[in-house]
């Protein structure tokens, strides 16, 4: 039991992404675009590199999830349980032993991951480093200023397993800003919790207003002149949403 919650992505998808289309959703929203992102920057695909870059990056963020569901919502008036009582009551009884094999599965990848790479990992390791601060702040505070860690946290799960196989940091960085962290801070702080009127009407319908992002973004970006990686990126975003905001339509 303790080595299936400390196994990367499986506390994800137990937790996170509980339906169907929401598994679905995780694919082309997130593993599809960094993928897409390391065959514009990198020459080198290299399938196995690429594979213990997402198990590192989701072990050491699960244990951000953890933290949240496990401890923090001690703090809180009336805190959501993502799992089932019998599952939380079980991680909370083995936290400190599922969060340590945790560690030590992200410790252990970086170690393989610098032996079969030929290029640095520093800014691979370094994201992983700045996930387990921001979540160190995300975990305790509990007010608008969630935000910010909110937006680095999602810059940050995006990025670093590009960082495998580019040493450009803040250029990848600012084309995941572009691409997903500014529409995803977007809709959070639209969330009535935080009490941003303006944002709550944009995104009234949320899949409405992330067509309508994109394509004010590609028509900033076509000016710019941008990279193709930029261009690209954004209009693979663009006609995923599109397509679901058309299903979303038919159904």
């Amino acid at each position: 039991m303790i080595l299936k919650y400390s196994l990367p992505f499986y506390y994800t998808f137990k937790s996170r992404l509980k339906s169907k289309e929401e598994k679905i959703s995780y694919f082309f929203t997130f593993i599809i675009p960094v993928v897409i992102l390391i065959l514009l920057l990198s020459n080198n695909l290299d399938i196995i590199l690429m594979l213990f870059g997402f198990l590192g990056l989701m072990s050491i963020y699960e244990v951000g999830y953890l933290k949240n569901d496990i401890l923090t919502i001690k703090k809180e008036a009336s805190p959501t349980l993502r799992i089932n009582l019998k599952e939380h009551l079980y991680i909370e009884e083995n936290f400190r032993r599922i969060i340590t094999v945790k560690y030590l599965i992200t410790l252990i990848l970086i170690v393989i991951i610098s032996l079969i790479s030929k290029e640095s990992q520093f800014y691979f390791i370094l994201n992983i480093v700045l996930i387990e601060l921001f979540y160190i702040f995300h975990n305790n505070v509990r007010n608008r200023w969630n935000l910010i860690s909110f937006f680095c946290l999602n810059n940050l799960r995006y990025s670093t397993v590009v960082l495998l196989f580019s040493t450009e940091f803040l250029w990848v960085h600012l084309i995941f800003i572009l691409s997903i962290s500014t529409l995803r801070l977007l809709e959070k702080a639209a969330e009535r919790k935080y009490n941003f009127k303006i944002l709550e009407f944009l995104f009234r319908d949320k899949n409405l207003a992330r067509v309508a992002y994109y394509v004010l973004l590609l028509v900033v970006l076509t000016f710019l002149n941008v990279p193709k990686e930029v261009f690209i990126l954004n209009f693979y975003f663009l006609v995923y949403r599109l397509a679901i905001f058309i299903l979303k339509r038919v159904r």
